[in-house]
């Protein structure tokens, strides 16, 4: 005799499941799965194999996305220069604004210490000296000063090197 084989024995044990365009439910439960794949490149262009997948969804796309890269380089090539320019006019500015303070503390320097000589040799020695005095102390803190200043934001310490 003919035994059924332990597939055919499962297969006639089972419960038929829903028919064909009813919603009625079956005994048996159905899982699925689906698989999710995210690509992420750093480049402005896809690899080459991304490129050609998205050729097959549309024939225009890669000519798009290379169009697209195209006009976002020339974008950063154009702001890149721009905040080049931009520097470059603001630093031009503060040399020239710099200039033109020492030149102007010059001036005034120049005519502290003509007034202070005057002054002392038209006979106001006090007055005269004081002028001068100021003027040499001022301008020599000045320049002491600067360099102080200059060399604490280079890092230098005021503090002599006790490795030696």
């Amino acid at each position: 005799m003919n035994e059924p084989s332990s597939e055919e024995s499962l297969a006639s044990s089972e419960s038929p499941g829903p028919t064909p365009g009813t919603n009625s439910p079956s005994s048996e439960e159905h899982v699925g799965f689906a698989e999710v794949t995210i690509a992420q490149w750093r480049a402005p262009l896809p690899p080459p194999d991304v490129l050609r997948a998205f050729g097959e969804v549309d024939a225009s796309f890669p000519e798009r996305i290379l169009a697209m890269t195209e006009r976002e380089q020339a974008h950063r090539h154009r702001s890149e220069f721009e905040l080049l320019d931009a520097k470059k006019q603001s630093s031009e500015r503060e040399h020239a604004r710099l200039s033109r303070g020492q030149v102007l503390a010059f001036v005034l320097a120049l005519t502290l210490i003509a007034a202070g000589v005057w002054l002392t040799l038209g006979g106001h020695a006090v007055v005269g000296g004081t002028i001068f005095g100021t003027t040499i102390v001022s301008l020599v803190a000045a320049f002491l000063g600067g360099r102080l200043i200059g060399s604490k934001l280079d890092g230098a310490s005021d503090e002599p090197d006790r490795d030696q």
